[in-house]
């Protein structure tokens, strides 16, 4: 079970990360409504950055999403690698890549992954890949 001292360190992560320009806003928006179903269906997760990837991840998708997710049971079975696979399956937008939303959840699989903060990643087709 996640600490009172890192679960604030991950909603001010996850907030950083979500809104730069609105930290507080987002921050108090996550307190509201994906805290509360972090708590409720990944109690194994014990890291500040790997919490703060699955309350990004509640932020982009839904809260209501995690009960029947595959992150959930991957978090839950301890299982990073295939945490940071389910963050990153969903990438499309109209049928094409997003590189926005590519680049977004690659920084969240690696946090999962790693446990750490993350460094930016290039969206495919980019200059550079």
């Amino acid at each position: 079970m996640i600490s009172r001292f890192d679960l604030a360190t991950a909603v001010e992560i996850a907030a950083r990360h979500l809104a730069p320009d609105d930290v507080d806003a987002c921050a108090e928006r996550l307190r509201l409504a994906a805290v509360p179903a972090l708590l409720q269906w990944c109690p194994a997760l014990e890291n500040p950055w790997r919490v703060a990837a699955v309350l990004c991840w509640c932020d982009m998708m839904g809260a209501g999403r995690l009960e029947r997710s595959g992150l959930r049971l991957a978090v839950n079975a301890r299982n990073w690698l295939g945490a940071a696979r389910e963050i990153r399956r969903r990438v499309l937008s109209r049928g094409r890549i997003d590189p926005d939303l590519f680049e977004a959840r690659a920084v969240l699989a690696e946090m999962m992954a790693g446990g750490g903060p993350a460094q930016k990643c290039k969206a495919p087709g980019g200059a550079g890949a």
